[in-house]
């Protein structure tokens, strides 16, 4: 008997099929840069309940010059604060159906296969929510999301969301640096050959770089991809379009502007711009190697791994006793289902907010458009 030779969506009969479940290709296969780039490159901070980081909004008055007939110093002044994370889970549903067991029952092979196909969709469904929240998250009961949330599309000033039980309306040295783009991308200002988006990416740049640290990370729509693409090559400057051969490994493709990596995500909101620094700036795996001889071993070696260890990069939160942690399955009143869940503990958080940016439009478009 040949084989079938039809068009089905009866699951019956596509189960039949021989390893089924590592055989599906699924239709819309999205790849997140951001949640590739956040579990790779950013610090993993434990987190069981609440997590508590210090802050210093303000440098410290602690020294004075001094000669003859000076007095010294009698007091030290300084401001401290404390911003609170706590995690945030995602419990993602297996179900399997009672019916289909009782009528597999003698045949194993079915069964276990129905719960690997269980276990793909749940694996896949989570993925996608914890990618489309590290950006769209609303906070709550979900993570807060880099863009609206943690980074606001809004000048300082008028920026009101609370981050780490930080309210930025009150507080103006936990605020993220803007850029408003008044012109399209491509549009050439009077006594410059460089189009208006470079030149606002390169002011949240500079905005966004602590001393000589400049941000790690630019990421954006595909759209705006496009538009930073085809402003090198008309510029002249096909030999910024170095792509890290880790990123084409994982099949992303990223370029590097001004210093900085350059990619797109598909979970980011339209016309945006995010800059930030991932992970540790003091420890940027881009400056390896670099400072190989050391100034001052103890001024240096102060800021090593304790509470001013100077790091404002973005970092995730996670409970180690909720990571892909299994519910035992159990059966509703009355129903023919049987269910169990995959929860997973997942939040993201800054210790700088200064030192990370975003950037929008004053119409919603002017990012992805040239002319």
């Amino acid at each position: 008997m040949g084989s079938r030779s039809e068009y089905t969506e009866t699951r019956a009969l596509i189960q039949a099929i021989e390893d089924r479940a590592k055989a599906i290709i699924p239709q819309q296969l999205i790849q997140n840069w951001f949640y590739y780039r956040l579990t790779k490159q950013a610090r993993a901070v434990k987190c069981f309940d609440n997590v508590e980081i210090p802050l210093m909004p303000a440098v410290p008055t602690l020294g004075k010059w001094i000669g003859r007939g000076s007095t010294l110093p009698d007091s030290s002044s300084d401001q401290l604060a404390l911003a609170t994370y706590n995690n945030r889970y995602l419990a993602t549903p297996t179900t399997l159906n009672l019916v289909d067991l009782w009528e597999h029952e003698n045949n194993p092979t079915v069964i276990f296969q129905d719960a690997d196909f269980e276990a793909l969709k749940a694996a896949w469904g989570m993925r996608r929510m914890l990618s489309n929240s590290v950006l769209n998250g609303t906070g709550g009961l979900q993570p807060d999301g880099l863009v609206g949330r943690v980074l606001e599309k809004l000048a300082p000033a008028s920026q009101v969301q609370v981050v780490g039980m930080v309210d930025k309306s009150a507080k103006a040295w936990f605020r993220n640096q803007f850029v408003n783009l008044t012109q399209n991308f491509g549009h050439i200002a009077s006594g410059t050959t460089i189009p208006a988006g470079i030149l606002a990416a390169q002011s949240l740049i500079d905005s966004c770089t602590v001393g000589q640290n400049v941000p790690t990370d630019l990421v954006t729509t595909k759209a705006v991809f496009h538009m930073f693409r085809r402003a090198m090559l008309e510029m002249s400057s096909a030999y910024h379009l170095a792509t890290s051969e880790d990123d084409m490994n994982y099949g992303f493709k990223s370029i590097t502007f001004d210093g900085v990596k350059l990619a797109w995500d598909p979970q980011m909101p339209a016309d945006t711009l995010v800059c930030v620094h991932m992970g540790s700036t003091k420890m940027d795996s881009r400056r390896s190697g670099e400072n190989t001889v050391k100034y001052d071993g103890d001024l240096e070696d102060a800021t090593v791994k304790n509470v001013l260890e100077l790091d404002g990069g973005l970092f995730m939160l996670y409970n180690p006793n909720v990571r892909m942690r299994t519910l035992e399955a159990r059966t509703p009143y009355r129903e023919l289902n049987q269910t169990s869940w995959l929860v997973h503990s997942f939040n993201i958080g800054v210790g700088r907010m200064s030192d990370h940016g975003v950037a929008g439009s004053d119409n919603g478009s002017r990012w992805s458009t040239w002319s």
